[in-house]
């Protein structure tokens, strides 16, 4: 820092009311006093020094957790807004942006089917799966849509049944036909010699 040696014609300009000799003379002093250090950073050990975000594993900043409602009340105060943008669309006689709207803010329902109860035996043959399926429609007891779903799991489980099926076929004929001994020699039985 440089020193000053005298004062700067500007605190001393005699027109200016406001600084006295006594002012200027406290300015320079202040000028020539040391720099106060700044302060040190305060580092919470929980933060990333850099990112500022919270480490893992350490305490919640927030034990108490978010308010309860605290989305749904912010969601509730747009409710108004989006109306207002609604009936604008409509009285401007835009239908698609009310539909395009209507479908960002409303979610769509989902069909639930409820759980619905019959006599239905697991263990049966898929022929008899699928007679018990037809006669619980017939009944009222399920509806079409569930029972074509659950046509749909007795095929996909007949599938992997054949699946398993084959592979344990695939395995016994590879084991045959790898383990055919003749005369104490282990043989492939598509280069054996007669």
């Amino acid at each position: 820092m440089a020193k000053i040696e005298s004062l700067p014609p500007w605190i001393l300009n005699e027109n200016e009311p406001s600084w006295g000799e006594a002012q200027a003379t406290a300015v320079v002093e202040a000028a020539r006093a040391e720099p106060t250090p700044d302060p040190e950073p305060v580092v919470d050990p929980h933060r990333d020094p850099v990112t500022k975000r919270w480490l893992p594993g350490c305490p919640s900043p927030n034990p108490s957790g978010r308010p309860a409602g605290r989305w749904s009340n912010r969601l509730h105060s747009m409710v108004p807004k989006a109306l207002a943008v609604i009936e604008k669309a409509l009285d401007e006689g835009d239908l698609s942006a009310v539909a395009h709207l209507l479908s960002r803010t409303i979610p769509a329902l989902k069909a639930e089917t409820p759980a619905v109860e019959f006599e239905f035996d697991p263990s049966a043959s898929p022929a008899d799966m699928s007679s018990q399926i037809l006669l619980a429609v017939s009944k009222g007891q399920l509806t079409p849509d569930v029972a074509k779903t659950m046509q749909d799991m007795i095929a996909a489980h007949v599938g992997l049944r054949d699946v398993e099926t084959f592979e344990a076929e695939l395995r016994r004929v590879e084991s045959k036909q790898m383990n055919r001994v003749r005369g104490g020699v282990l043989v492939d039985a598509n280069h054996s010699s007669s």
